[in-house]
């Protein structure tokens, strides 16, 4: 009986084909559960990316390289759509860092600060629009992850600092920076909006003063000068008849007889 001779060159082609067919299917596994795909946008110099896999989305944003890392633990009860960041050296805050991106709750995601700034405040909007304030975070003594919560209106957050190993809350610190901008906003309604059966405090008017006082409004018939006209006279009669020795007869003059002297009017 005659063998049949192997041809090993077209096996070792198979045994080729097979194998690059096996690696392209793996690679295409890993692409559909556990493969990286990213998403990128400028911000101003600023880089938005998300990693995905089937567990979660990581973001990472901000500036990589003049930042430093931190890990953002979202326990909000919602998603982050919006994170805006104001330094020491500027009045507005500026651009949303998340781009379209968003930071769901109970995830994670990277933010590269500056660390050198002391003074810094982030402005955090939530899916359900509500929005709040960080206040002077400080970037500088994070160790570890760092975590954003919301309560009673106020957002803060949860950290350990480098040099200890207890956990710090800054919500009494925001809570006063709260309490601060309600007070001054009521104070403002308040004189604009004076509650029903109040009103607005009047301002005082000057004194007037009465320059009449004392002044005698019985003027002369020519209206000049002051004094009183008094048309009636003394012609020093007596209701009997009689004639005051002091005064002559027709009442023009004055008859002193102890001195003989006459005055005149």
């Amino acid at each position: 009986m005659k063998k049949r001779r192997v041809n090993y060159r077209n096996l070792a082609i198979l045994a080729g084909m097979l194998l690059l067919t096996l690696l392209l299917v793996i690679f295409l596994f890993s692409m559909l559960f556990r493969g990286c795909s990213g998403k990128g946008n400028a911000e101003g110099g600023k880089t938005v990316e998300t990693t995905q896999n089937k567990d979660s989305a990581i973001v990472t944003f901000g500036d990589k390289a003049g930042g430093t890392e931190i890990n953002l633990d979202n326990q909000c009860g919602q998603a982050i759509v919006s994170f805006k960041v104001r330094g020491s050296d500027s009045d507005d805050f500026g651009d949303n860092l998340l781009g379209d991106s968003r930071i769901k709750n109970k995830s994670t995601a990277k933010w590269y600060a500056k660390a050198e700034d002391a003074s810094m405040n982030v402005e955090v909007k939530l899916a359900n629009y509500t929005s709040f304030v960080l206040h002077d975070i400080p970037v500088s003594k994070f160790n570890g992850l760092v975590t954003i919560k919301y309560k009673d209106g106020v957002g803060y957050l949860e950290y350990k600092p480098k040099d200890s190993e207890n956990t710090i809350s800054t919500y009494q610190e925001e809570l006063k920076y709260k309490d601060q901008a309600d007070s001054d906003s009521k104070q403002s309604d308040t004189q604009q909006n004076p509650a029903p059966g109040q009103t607005a405090p009047a301002q005082e008017e000057p004194a007037v003063t009465d320059d009449t006082t004392g002044y005698d409004e019985t003027w002369s018939e020519t209206g000049e000068g002051s004094s009183v006209v008094d048309d009636s006279y003394d012609d020093g009669t007596y209701s009997d008849g009689t004639v005051d020795e002091g005064y002559t007869e027709d009442g023009t003059g004055y008859d002193d007889t102890s001195t003989g002297e006459d005055y005149g009017y």
